[in-house]
């Protein structure tokens, strides 16, 4: 009865964090609810368009990248259960809030940054207590808890299109904009947006309080780090100190190919590892590539409208694209245990420039099955940059801080973002979604001038005493 009264237990605490996953999987929701809410805030501003709202996703990710790592600190101190409630009634709370604003500001502000600073607390709550029941199966844990992030954007997109177009109503309001046409949806439909957004705060806050109830640690865990621990020089420290919805994910990947290197294969210091060439070509090289897939998460709904006037439809490609994109890191950090990390990435950023180059022609054939394939395709070479990445970074810089340096070096997927934001923000009205998408394949195509200089392993040693 003991024995399983503690596998309940385990198994509760995986359903828990799966859960919290769900919720937090919802980054990538924006992209299909974001013409409905330009819509329905264009009551008050009819000047704002869909290119301005884009703003909210680049938002959202910055602040998730600025409180992970201080997650597992308030774990601590709080009690993951209560950081898991306090997160969900803060996320949940906010979101509602945000259905009875009707300015570009206070939404983006109460949908996107405060979730998303709010939701960088809780990203390590499944890995921290998952980890503690199970620490020889840390892979394994990971996989169930990401599959939760993977499948929260699938399910949520179509919570969304039941709330507020039922009907299947086509978008109508066409606006010229420059050298583009926007479409938005009419006042039958933007009317229910505010529903909308009740409905979703309603639903995270249940889905969230149930997985957070479940959440726990063994009675017997390691407490809170002391100040000394805290170092950088601390291995477990920066292990846990260090997780992001990218480095979570190497650890699953890595684990089974993952080797003790030789002491002069290990990076000596973090300073030495951030500024070498190798962190920098990896970060001009992350900052270049995942742009494109970035950008296609933010409009594809709002652009597919232009051809395919189907909103069920375009909702469908959505919650595809995000199980692609969740499955995908599985697969690209699969082929990183058999093969080197450039034949890899090469794959990734030329398939990645071929789509950048073809969606406008493809986009243009209006067909379903075409547009649902090309989506489908960016997003799933978009995951593998969350997968290999972290590996590649820990490999070369090794154990002791390859962590660390990692989680500065993540930030790169913060610029990408950024970069296709502004890049749509700016160009889009003057050159058109056709001569943008020749840009983005030129920006795609930037890692195979520098990918030469990559070294996958650096002997640190030798160019320590070479300093």
């Amino acid at each position: 009865a003991e024995y399983m009264g503690e596998r309940y237990k385990k198994e509760s605490v995986l359903l828990g964090g799966f859960l919290i996953q769900l919720v937090l999987g919802t980054f990538y929701l924006w992209g299909g609810i974001s013409v409905y809410v330009t819509s329905y805030l264009r009551q008050w501003d009819p000047s704002l368009s869909i290119d301005h709202m884009s703003a909210a996703f680049p938002l959202m990710g910055l602040g998730l990248h600025l409180t992970i790592p201080f997650g597992v600190f308030l774990a601590e101190r709080i009690g993951p259960r209560n950081l898991g409630f306090m997160v969900i009634l803060i996320n949940s709370f906010s979101l509602f809030l945000s259905s009875f604003t009707t300015g570009f500001y206070s939404f983006v502000f109460l949908y996107s940054f405060i979730p998303g600073m709010i939701k960088g607390l809780a990203y390590m709550l499944p890995l921290y207590c998952g980890w503690k029941y199970y620490p020889h199966l840390k892979g394994r844990v990971s996989g169930i808890t990401f599959s939760g992030y993977g499948l929260g954007t699938f399910l949520f997109n179509f919570v969304a299109f039941w709330a507020v177009n039922p009907q299947n109503r086509k978008p109508t309001d066409e606006v010229i904009e420059g050298e583009t046409r926007k479409l938005y949806f009419e006042e039958d439909v933007y009317m229910l947006v505010p529903f909308m957004l009740r409905c979703l705060a309603f639903v995270y806050l249940l889905v969230g309080l149930t997985g957070s109830y479940l959440l726990d640690v063994p009675s017997n865990h390691k407490k809170s780090p002391t100040l000394e621990e805290t170092d950088p020089n601390n291995a477990e420290y920066v292990e846990m100190r260090d997780i992001s919805p990218e480095n979570c994910h190497s650890k699953q990947l890595h684990s089974s190919n993952n080797h003790l290197l030789s002491s002069e294969y290990e990076c000596q210091d973090m300073k030495t590892g951030l500024k070498s060439k190798e962190f920098w070509i990896l970060f001009l090289m992350g900052s270049c590539s995942a742009t494109f897939g970035f950008f296609t998460a933010n409009i594809y709904k709002s652009y597919g409208f232009l051809y395919i006037r189907d909103d069920q439809f375009i909702t469908f490609v959505g919650s595809c694209a995000a199980i692609a994109n969740g499955l995908s890191r599985i697969f690209w950090g699969w082929l990183l245990d058999y093969y080197p990390f450039k034949p890899v990435y090469s794959v990734i950023v030329g398939m990645s420039a071929f789509c950048a180059a073809t969606i406008a022609f493809i986009a243009e054939l209006q067909s379903k099955f075409l547009y649902w394939l090309w989506i489908m395709m960016i997003m799933f070479l978009e995951g593998g940059h969350f997968s290999t990445f972290p590996t590649v970074g820990i490999k070369l810089f090794g154990d002791k801080y390859g962590h660390f340096i990692y989680g500065v070096l993540s930030n790169n997927f913060v610029v990408a973002n950024y970069l296709g934001f502004y890049l749509n923000r700016l160009f889009v009205r003057r050159i058109g979604y056709n001569s943008l998408f020749c840009v983005f394949f030129l920006i795609e195509i930037v890692p195979f001038f520098v990918m030469n200089q990559f070294n996958e392993q650096v002997n640190w040693a030798e160019r320590h005493q070479l300093k």
